[in-house]
């Protein structure tokens, strides 16, 4: 298959809801703007459907990793889709790395993101775009990655003193 090849023909729709419109609605449900009901209303598919379609493509997606490992192409399209999606309903909170570390730190020593997330009024979504952003930030301008990694590791416990 060429790298062209669309990821429905990879694995199939179900319902009509092929990987593509998939990830594109999973999108809208993660925003979080509407309820699911109203998100899948508004795209004129039935919750049974979605139900299903979601079940049954998650499971042709395992079943693609389990068949050809990392050779598997539908669960990276898949991917793609949905941050191309996700992009496409909000832009990325303005953030600098030293914010992002922090961030960063503060959803480690809570180990979860809920209350960090809330004092800051970001949602999963917000953050979820801001762990691309950085991701790609950090491997164009290694200055900025500079920046988190100080911040980050100024915030890190202190080991104890040997032999105490």
């Amino acid at each position: 298959m060429s790298d062209e090849t669309q990821t429905s023909d990879l694995i199939g729709a179900v319902h009509g809801i092929d990987l593509e419109r998939h990830a594109a609605v999973s999108a809208e449900i993660a925003e979080a703007k509407q309820s699911q009901g109203e998100i899948l209303a508004a795209h004129g598919i039935e919750e049974a459907h979605w139900n299903e379609a979601s079940t049954e493509l998650m499971r042709r997606l395992g079943e693609e990793v389990m068949e050809k490992g990392a050779q598997a192409m539908a669960p990276h399209r898949y991917s793609a889709a949905f941050a191309a999606a996700q992009d496409r309903l909000a832009e990325v909170v303005k953030m600098e790395p030293e914010d992002w570390a922090r961030l960063t730190v503060e959803i480690q020593r809570a180990g979860s993101p809920t209350a960090a997330l809330a004092s800051r009024q970001l949602s999963q979504a917000d953050y979820i775009r801001l762990g691309r952003h950085f991701s790609r930030l950090f491997v164009a301008d290694p200055e900025a990655h500079d920046r988190f990694f100080a911040i980050y590791t100024s915030l890190q416990p202190k080991a104890p003193p040997k032999g105490a």
